[in-house]
């Protein structure tokens, strides 16, 4: 789904890796001797996992409570609209929605924002990822 939403071949490798759990977290990076701790970038609690790092954690929990009504606020999402762990790990389908390309291309360029955050040791900061996808806007 991911080259259905992009030509950008960063983020479609990004969505590869990140669906077959290739993505190194301080988990792994300690098990391999890599990093001191497996503790999280972002609330230093213990063992950074995949599932930690792009959804459970409070950081990225609210990081993802702006992007959830920064889209219904400007993607005119009507009635019930909720991110749950697969949206946010995956990709979320509706082929009815005429939003789907969209959306599943902010999601994407979400998870990639929190995995950049991740490198460099900041957090994931809405007021970034938004003039980041003003300027990406590569959708068709």
């Amino acid at each position: 789904m991911a080259p259905s939403c992009t030509k950008s071949t960063k983020l479609i490798e990004f969505q590869f890796k990140l669906l077959h759990r290739r993505i190194p977290t301080d988990k792994f990076l300690f098990k391999i001797g890599r990093k001191e701790n497996e503790n999280c970038t972002f609330c230093h609690s213990p063992s950074e996992s995949l599932i930690h790092l792009f959804w459970s954690c409070h950081v990225t929990s609210s990081f993802w409570k702006r992007v959830t009504d920064w889209l219904q606020d400007n993607l005119s999402i009507t009635g019930e609209f909720t991110l749950l762990n697969t949206t946010a790990l995956g990709l979320r389908t509706d082929p009815h929605s005429k939003y789907s390309f969209q959306l599943n291309y902010v999601l994407l360029l979400a998870r990639y924002h929190i995995w950049q955050a991740k490198l460099e040791e900041t957090s994931p900061n809405f007021t970034s990822f938004h003039l980041y996808v003003l300027l990406n806007q590569e959708m068709y």
